[in-house]
């Protein structure tokens, strides 16, 4: 029987070859899109100019390809999972998953033929999401382990929030500087028109896929698959950072800021195993860019009242039970015990304890 809040019978650890086939195949379907974006615009920057004729078919395949190949996967999953739905329900979410599916190749043939960005491209998020969390599941992985649900030996959820926030601030201040004052090529034109959109409306609809792309998969999945196969530290920590900052390098050397962002990503998320605050701060990070710096003091207000609201319920939590150290135990049972009768003699002799009946 499939267990929701851990691991699935038979699937308690995963091989590596399992493992890295999975994080493959993410990587293919989540980042092959953002690679290849940015190593075009690396290569122009660097002066050369790739041939229009196999940039249209790059571009075709990669774009579109990447989305049908997550919706099979996806299709796959749900058919295959022996366990957790009935048939109706299975029915219901494959037509759903099928749906999705189509909204984002649709939005993905429309952006690959010079069409504006709708909001049919949050489709990608919702897409990229519901397949990582049927993969974990598929692997036995329960959501704790992704960090879907709280757990109490992490820190808190403000105090993941306010860490990503003051890193991913960090990061945008090297990206200005060496933007205007570091070595190395830098693209004349904004971040939006590097990557190819047309306005704020195309970012602001995009916003979603990249940060449930980099936060969710590229960081949480790949960590999470990795260490379920018992991997080293260096392996599941180094895929992540090197996949970010190759996404970001249409930036050229400003790229190197991300270096900080994914590490911190990295440490944050094998810490505490919490990645909603990861979403929630990037997201939040990425939009103030379009409607001003007010959201970063907004999202550090929330940050600030949600680790103030989890360490007071630490302080309660501790409150009735107080330390060892503190020299102060409850109050012994002043009752006096019953008499214990012994089968030799068949009297009553009083219980080993001391004259105003409590033990020694």
């Amino acid at each position: 029987m499939w267990n929701p809040n851990g691991h699935a019978p038979g699937h308690d650890t995963l091989s590596a070859a399992h493992a890295y086939g999975d994080v493959v195949r993410l990587l293919a379907v989540a980042a092959t899109p953002m690679l290849w974006s940015s190593g075009l615009a690396l290569a122009r920057l660097l002066g050369a100019e790739p041939s229009s004729r196999w940039t249209a078919y790059g571009n075709t395949l990669v774009h579109t390809g990447a989305p049908v190949g997550a919706g099979i996967w996806l299709l796959a999953l749900i058919a295959t999972r022996t366990c957790g739905h009935r048939a109706p329900a299975r029915l219901g979410r494959l037509v759903l998953a099928a749906a999705v599916a189509a909204a984002d190749v649709t939005q993905s043939v429309t952006s690959v033929n010079g069409g504006a960005v709708t909001p049919l491209r949050l489709a990608s998020a919702v897409l990229l999401a519901w397949l990582a969390g049927e993969l974990l599941t598929a692997r036995g992985i329960g959501p704790g382990r992704v960090g879907l649900t709280r757990r109490p030996e992490g820190g808190s959820a403000g105090d993941t929030w306010l860490a990503y926030l003051a890193a991913l601030a960090v990061t945008g201040a090297v990206t200005a500087f060496l933007r205007t004052h570091g070595p190395g090529p830098v693209p004349r034109q904004g971040q939006e028109a590097a990557l190819g959109y047309d306005g704020t409306t195309d970012l602001l609809f995009s916003i979603p896929w990249g940060v449930v792309a980099e936060e969710l998969v590229v960081t949480a999945c790949v960590i999470t698959l990795l260490r379920a196969a018992g991997r080293p530290v260096w392996e599941w920590a180094v895929i992540p950072v090197v996949v970010r900052v190759a996404g970001h390098l249409y930036l050229g050397t400003p790229a190197l800021a991300q270096l900080i962002l994914a590490t911190v990503a990295v440490c944050l998320f094998a810490r505490h195993r919490r990645i909603v605050p990861l979403l929630a701060a990037h997201a939040l990070y990425n939009t103030a860019a379009l409607i001003g710096l007010w959201s970063i003091g907004a999202g550090l207000l929330i940050g600030c009242t949600i680790a103030l609201r989890e360490a007071i319920v630490r302080v309660g939590t501790k409150a009735p039970g107080k330390s060892e150290k503190s020299g102060h135990h409850p109050a012994r049972s002043t009752a006096v015990p019953r008499p214990r009768l012994d089968q030799a003699t068949g009297t009553s002799t009083p219980s080993a304890s001391s004259e105003d009946g409590t033990r020694p």
